[in-house]
């Protein structure tokens, strides 16, 4: 159950995280054709008012589709579909048919503005949905997808038709809403949810001949008071015996125990001797944590509260991100698997709602990276066409950047998997 919520929730913070795309292109006139949770292949779709909304087979995320993310070119539409479009008049068996295909084909090549091209791109789409053959259907309807695809480029709407501002408006509204979610996530723990934990202190390992094995502490008893300090069972009185527990190294102990389902206490006092160089016990004292029952709080402390926590998650989340960069720590990359596999941990802890609060708000700061095709990326190529003065990066660079980017994005992907499902050494 816990996994399926796990997973479920990881669904919700991606839909929420594309809706917030979908719903700035459609507020600031920007248009948009498909809404898709994961990347293609496609398992399963539908269409409705003109955006095809879907999931698909891999889990990397999601994407909206926001046709023309470049001023299109006749060259770039021609050579979309050239060969393919060259296959089918090859297979026609009409001389009138080919000499239509060739001249349809040659009037997208020779379109002299944005407008002939969708009108050249439309005409050959609609021709090959008529007149193609049964032995050509699947090519020519891949043609005819491809050819319309290029139209769409052209729409009056299109991405690249919208001043700078409306388009870094869609593209920040994807993190801006994970953030928002995180922020509401975070109040509800604050609100209702916040886990409250009672604690114990146990003698977690015992040295062989130190002074405590000698005078008969043994592994696992339970500390019930440690130079007079007890345990106590909040954060802020574990907090404080551990305190106690450190200024306490080097001098003499007095300790009492009992074993574990047991109500006899044993009281020791012990001397400390040299061990490897340091007066110690020999003992190694351990916490255990264990959910109680959840604490309510009243909306204006909850509201400070998860503004608190929003700004230490980030830093941690920044801070991470900058550790999993580094060569040295690729052991500690993570991927999808490794995201469900840790939620039976945080349910058991009582708070595997904040931890879906920390996941949306570590999928917006990621998408913030300064690589393609995360929105980072296209935040970065809007900045340089703000430098440039409205004049765009050309699409090449473009395109080699986001090579740049879905490798190592897909390098760290594989690396997660790897340790989540301990394939590295």
């Amino acid at each position: 159950m816990t996994y399926a919520v796990a997973i479920f929730g990881l669904f919700m913070i991606i839909m929420i995280h594309e809706a917030g795309h979908f719903l700035a292109a459609r507020a600031v006139g920007i248009r948009a054709t498909r809404f898709f949770i994961f990347f293609p292949p496609r398992l399963v779709s539908f269409t409705r008012g003109g955006v095809e909304y879907g999931i698909g087979a891999i889990p990397l995320g999601g994407f909206v589709k926001l046709p023309g993310m470049f001023e299109p070119q006749p060259a770039d539409a021609y050579w979309r579909v050239a060969a393919g479009v060259e296959q089918l008049i090859e297979s026609s068996t009409s001389d009138t048919a080919r000499h239509e295909l060739r001249t349809l084909l040659a009037r997208i090549e020779q379109a002299a503005s944005v407008e002939e091209i969708e009108v050249s791109c439309v005409a050959l789409a609609d021709h090959l949905d008529e007149h193609h053959n049964s032995a050509s259907a699947r090519l020519a309807s891949r043609m005819s997808r491809r050819l319309r695809d290029a139209a769409d480029d052209c729409h009056v709407h299109a991405y690249w038709r919208a001043p700078l501002w409306k388009r870094m408006v869609v593209i920040l509204a994807g993190p801006l809403a994970n953030i928002l979610l995180a922020l509401l996530i975070f109040w509800i723990v604050a609100a209702l949810l916040t886990p409250v934990y009672q604690y114990s202190w146990k003698i977690g390992r015992v040295v062989a001949n130190s002074p405590a094995a000698i005078a008969g502490i043994k592994q696992h008893d339970v500390i019930v008071s440690w130079n007079g300090a007890h345990p106590g069972t909040t954060a802020r009185q574990a907090e404080r015996f551990a305190d106690a527990v450190s200024a306490s190294t080097g001098t003499p102990i007095t300790i009492s125990v009992r074993a574990r389902g047991s109500e006899r206490v044993r009281t020791y006092r012990i001397v400390p001797r040299k061990i490897k160089g340091e007066l110690r016990i020999g003992v190694l004292t351990q916490v255990e944590q264990r959910f109680d029952h959840y604490q309510r709080r009243g909306a204006g402390e909850a509201s400070w509260i998860a503004v608190r926590v929003l700004g230490g998650t980030s830093h941690q989340v920044v801070t991470g991100l900058g550790r999993i960069l580094n060569p040295d720590n690729l052991d500690e990359v993570s991927s999808v698997v490794g995201i469900v596999k840790v939620a039976p941990a945080w349910a058991k802890a009582g708070n595997l709602v904040g931890y879906l609060g920390i996941l949306s708000l570590a999928i917006a700061i990621y998408n913030l990276l300064p690589l393609l095709p995360l929105d980072g990326g296209h935040v970065a190529f809007g900045l340089l066409e703000r430098i440039r003065r409205g004049r765009p990066l050309p699409r090449v660079a473009f395109e080699r950047y986001s090579m740049v980017g879905l490798l190592l994005m897909l390098s760290l992907f594989f690396v997660g998997l790897g340790n989540d499902l301990g394939l590295r050494g």
